[in-house]
C-alpha cells in the first residue's frame, strides 16, 4: 500500500540536491528511505523548529544505530561554536517519526546529505550559522566549508555575517552559492574571490591579493568556501546593512548582494583615501533581473551609471580613487544581483 509513496519520496531526496527539508517526510512511522550511497554524513539545520518536535524524528541505520534530529542540531563540536559534528553512515539509513503529516509540513528546517568522499576528507566541514563562531583553518591544505542556515528572523532571511578576515597571501579563497559537490553552480562561478583573477577572458589577466576584506552579509540557506591554507574570520547570524560603510584599509575587497524578496534601495560605501597616491576602484557583478525593465546600476564617482537587465557577468575597473563607490536598482523585486568591489592604492 505504502510502496509507490515511498518510491516517490525516495526519487525526491536522490535528485533533491543533497537536501533534505522536513516539511517532505512522511509521518505516521512511515520510513523515509535515504537513498545515498554510502559512506555519507548527515547534518541538520533547523533553528526555527522546537526541540519537543525534532525529539520525535528519528534518523535509523540499518545497524540500529538511533539518533534523534533534535540530537543532530544540537551536536556541536563546541558549543560555543556553529561546527557540527557528521553522524556518520556506513550502510543505509532512513527517517521515522510518529508526527502527522500536518506537523511535519510545518518545520523549516532541512537535512544537508554529503557525498561519500565529502564524508571521507578531514578538511570538509559543516557550520551552521546559528551562532557566532570563530572560522579558522590550521594548516595548509585545501579546505571545504559549507555553512547552513534556517534563521528566518534576520531580514534579509537566511543572513550571515562575515567580518574580521584574516587571510595569508598564499591562499586562495572563493566562496560559493549552494551546496559543493556536481550540480550545476549559479551563475557558473563563484560570487567573491581573493585573489582575483582580473579579465581571464583576454589572455592579459592580473591577480589581486587583498590583505583586508570589509565586513559583509550573505543571505542563502546554504553557501560555501573553497580555501586553500590558512584563513580567518568571524561569522554570525545577523544581516549587516552595507549603506554608510566606510572601508578600512588602502588596499581591500567587499561584498554587497540584493535578494529576490528586497526591495530595491540605495547603498553608498565611503572609500579610504590617501589623497597623494593613485589606484585602482573595480567591481566584478552577477546578476538576474525579473523583467526587461529591470537595472542593477552602479555609480562610481562621476563616471556614467553600468546597468543590466538580464543574467550577466560585467567587471568595471577605473584608473583613480573616488571618495565613494554607490550600487542601487530599479525594477528589481523578484532579481538579485551581487557585487565584488574592490580598492587597490598604491601606499609606499
Amino acid at each position: 500500500m505504502f510502496a509507490p509513496l515511498i518510491f516517490i519520496l525516495l526519487f525526491q531526496l536522490t535528485h533533491g540536491q543533497q537536501l533534505i527539508y522536513l516539511n517532505t517526510l512522511k509521518g505516521d512511522n512511515i520510513e523515509n528511505g535515504i537513498n545515498q550511497t554510502a559512506p555519507y554524513s548527515l547534518f541538520v539545520s533547523a533553528q526555527p523548529d522546537s526541540d519537543e518536535l525534532l525529539a520525535k524524528i528519528f534518523v535509523k541505520t540499518s545497524g540500529n544505530v538511533t539518533m534523534s534530529l533534535q540530537d543532530l542540531k544540537n551536536a556541536k563540536e563546541d558549543e560555543n561554536s556553529g561546527f557540527l559534528t557528521p553522524f556518520s553512515v556506513t550502510s543505509t539509513a532512513s527517517l521515522i517519526s510518529n508526527l502527522t503529516d500536518e506537523q511535519l509540513e510545518s518545520l523549516k528546517g532541512f537535512i544537508y546529505v554529503t557525498s561519500s568522499e565529502q564524508a571521507n576528507d578531514k578538511n570538509f566541514r559543516v557550520y551552521d550559522v546559528d551562532r557566532f563562531s570563530i572560522i579558522e583553518t590550521e594548516h595548509s591544505g585545501n579546505y571545504t566549508l559549507v555553512f547552513l542556515s534556517t534563521n528566518l528572523e534576520t531580514n534579509p532571511a537566511h543572513s550571515s555575517t562575515i567580518s574580521h578576515w584574516q587571510q595569508q597571501n598564499d591562499s586562495v579563497v572563493n566562496i560559493y552559492r549552494g551546496i559543493p559537490g556536481n550540480r550545476k553552480r549559479f551563475y557558473g562561478s563563484h560570487l567573491f574571490s581573493n585573489p582575483i583573477v582580473w579579465d581571464p577572458k583576454r589572455g592579459d589577466s592580473k591577480i589581486f591579493f587583498f590583505p583586508n576584506v570589509e565586513k559583509f552579509s550573505l543571505s542563502f540557506p546554504i553557501f560555501y568556501i573553497k580555501a586553500t591554507n590558512e584563513i580567518f574570520f568571524h561569522i554570525r547570524p545577523t544581516y549587516y546593512n552595507l549603506d554608510g560603510h566606510q572601508t578600512v584599509a588602502y588596499n581591500t575587497t567587499g561584498f554587497y548582494m540584493k535578494t529576490k524578496t528586497e526591495q530595491p534601495r540605495d547603498v553608498t560605501v565611503t572609500i579610504l583615501n590617501n589623497k597623494k597616491y593613485n589606484g585602482l576602484t573595480g567591481a566584478i557583478l552577477y546578476g538576474m533581473m525579473p523583467t526587461d525593465e529591470g537595472e542593477i546600476i552602479l555609480h562610481w564617482g562621476s563616471f556614467n551609471p553600468t546597468s543590466a537587465n538580464k543574467e550577466i557577468v560585467y567587471q568595471f575597473i577605473d584608473h583613480s580613487i573616488r571618495e565613494n563607490l554607490s550600487f542601487s536598482s530599479v525594477e528589481s523585486f523578484g532579481g538579485e544581483f551581487f557585487i565584488q568591489y574592490f580598492i587597490l592604492q598604491k601606499i609606499p
